[in-house]
């Protein structure tokens, strides 16, 4: 037998490895197997205590996750874009201009569906003077990927430009959605 004095393992678990020490045990067949062991003249309390709070955080941890969505409905992820019809030019976005955006920009990249809102909103311009004006609000809800975030920036960017828009605001939370 071969012991692996604890100091060794003191400088890389300091609050864990003042009591702990590696015995190496020879087989017949020379393999090597470690277990770790408690040293003499240290507590095995301090290890229980760590080990319990290790069990406590963790339980801890999963009483504050979210809980699973309701039977029957399945997690998804809403993705809102705020729009603002109005540009620095001062001239509106019509109705005419939205429709033509929405059919050959928002529509083609989320072919199975999305909502839009009619809003009016305000926001603080760079000066500090509060802008009015009306919105649109687009809603997708989509499964969690990547490429449905992708393509709201893209629909997000191709508003900007198409508009002279210096942002649109994106917001994006967790949903649990059931087609009934």
């Amino acid at each position: 037998r071969y012991r692996v004095a604890h100091n060794l393992w003191r400088n890389r678990l300091p609050s864990l490895a003042r009591g702990v020490s590696i015995q190496r045990l020879n087989t017949k067949r020379s393999l090597h197997r470690v277990a770790p062991t408690v040293s003499r003249g240290y507590s095995s309390g301090a290890l229980v205590f760590c080990l319990a709070l290790a069990v406590a955080s963790a339980t801890a941890c999963a009483a504050d996750a979210e809980p699973p969505c309701p039977e029957g409905a399945d997690s998804w992820v809403k993705y809102e874009v705020f729009m603002g019809r109005g540009n620095a030019d001062g001239e509106i976005v019509d109705d005419a201009a939205w429709d033509a955006f929405l059919a050959d920009t928002a529509t083609p990249r989320f072919p199975d569906g999305l909502t839009v809102l009619d809003t009016y909103g305000q926001w603080r311009n760079p000066e500090g003077v509060v802008e009015r004006e009306r919105s649109k609000v687009l809603v997708v809800l989509a499964p969690p990927g990547e490429e449905p975030l992708s393509l709201i920036h893209e629909v997000s960017d191709d508003y900007k430009r198409r508009f002279g828009q210096d942002a649109v605001l994106q917001a994006t939370s967790d949903a649990c959605v059931a087609f009934r």
